[in-house]
């Protein structure tokens, strides 16, 4: 669905098509070619329509981007080339558009010396003229790249720009401190892979905040995740972790990284994150399908456990707060009451079947209290607190 409250301007300049190991640059239908390659692939070949078994179409006009994710150069090596001279021509451009150096522009039978973009990213023009054809060419491409991801199942992408939809700004920070992680701006890239540049250790058991600014006038839905098992799949609901709908400016929350929920053998390692925008009226952002509008970027994680002090948990609805000293094995609980309650409240040793308690039934006038329990022993630990009819547990993970 297009948003309709405004008069809609598309100037598409680069229409995204499918692309493998081995790609057309033109499309036999309508003789005009475009596409964007961003997938993970270190190589690929390049060729005309004709696949250099008969001439190519007359008046083509194509335009390719090669722009694989943490490339840091790409080389172009042809194999074959014959063109109509100085009438059917290619030119190569470094970087994602013409302002960019331009490598190479070959017309006639002389076959093209290598040409290496360092940029990241090649804009190769092909045209021809409605006269003669000839057998065209095939160029074979490689990237050295700085991506230390996992490769992806999918690379989804936005099928079009539209009206500022997508992500402006992408933040995560820890909860309570002013330092952050991962605060990106950019501009809306129907797709891009931030992961070499953009990255954060995130500790497990410990409260992250996020927030998302996205583009003018328009309600959008925001969905993220982390491949957690760093299996190259994401679950879709599992791994999720951002779940916003219908955000006209800015999406924010929390989010925690349950340490239980976790395969052994990720910590330390690169994870990918993803997250997505569109217009609210488009289906909802899935982990591996393309948007209708919008922006989908991906970045890199690292998981490490938790050390000092640290939030375990922490409840917005209720002002209940649990802390931990790695030190000496302490678990501090602290909340607020607004009136006077009946409180319960206890802790449970799951691995030892033991239980601490702190109140059964206990009349307690409004303010704060807190309580502490020391030399525990490293475990699974469930604070349980009931204060009159509300009832609230959280989960605590003790290290050694």
């Amino acid at each position: 669905m297009k948003p309709n409250n405004e008069t809609f301007f598309s100037f598409l300049l680069i229409t995204w098509i499918t692309f493998f190991s081995s790609m057309n640059v033109c499309n036999a239908n309508n003789n005009i070619c475009s596409g964007i390659y961003t997938g993970e692939d270190s190589f690929g070949t390049l060729v005309d329509l004709s696949q250099n078994s008969y001439s190519y179409y007359p008046s083509e006009s194509c335009t390719t981007l090669l722009i694989p994710p943490c490339a840091i150069t790409i080389t172009l090596v042809f194999s074959q080339f014959r063109t109509e001279a100085n009438h059917d021509s290619i030119t190569i451009y470094d970087g994602t558009n013409t302002s960019g150096t331009v490598l190479l522009h070959a017309s006639g039978t002389i076959l093209p010396p290598p040409i290496t973009a360092t940029s990241g990213a090649m804009l190769i023009i092909w045209t021809t003229d409605s006269l003669v054809s000839d057998s065209g060419y095939t160029a074979n491409w490689t990237i050295t790249s700085s991506s230390v991801l996992v490769h992806n199942s999918c690379y989804p992408y936005a099928d079009e720009a539209c009206c500022g939809i997508g992500i402006s700004n992408f933040r995560i920070n820890q909860h309570g401190l002013s330092s952050v992680g991962i605060d990106n701006t950019s501009d809306v890239n129907r797709y891009a892979d931030f992961s070499c540049s953009d990255s954060m250790t995130i500790f497990t058991n410990t409260l992250y905040d996020y927030s998302v600014t996205m583009g003018f006038g328009y309600t959008q839905n925001v969905k993220a995740w982390i491949d957690l098992n760093n299996d190259g799949v994401f679950d879709p609901v599992s791994e999720r972790f951002i779940n916003d709908s219908a955000i006209l400016t800015n999406a924010y929350g929390s989010f925690m990284i349950d340490s239980l929920s976790l395969p052994s053998g990720v910590y330390g390692q690169p994870l990918r994150l993803r997250i997505m925008s569109d217009f609210s009226g488009n289906p909802p952002p899935a982990p591996c399908a393309n948007l209708i509008y919008g922006d989908v970027e991906d970045y890199a994680i690292y998981l490490d456990k938790p050390v000092g002090i640290n939030y375990v948990n922490y409840q917005t609805d209720f002002p209940f707060k649990i802390f931990t000293n790695l030190d000496d094995k302490c678990i501090h609980i602290e909340y607020t009451l607004d009136k006077n309650s009946n409180v319960q409240l206890k802790i449970v040793s799951v691995l030892a079947n033991d239980c601490k308690v702190f109140e059964t039934n206990s009349i307690q006038n409004s303010g704060k209290y807190n309580y502490e329990v020391h030399d525990l022993a490293a475990g699974v630990y469930v604070v349980n607190l009931i204060v009159s009819d509300r009832v609230f547990q959280k989960k605590v993970l003790l290290l050694n």
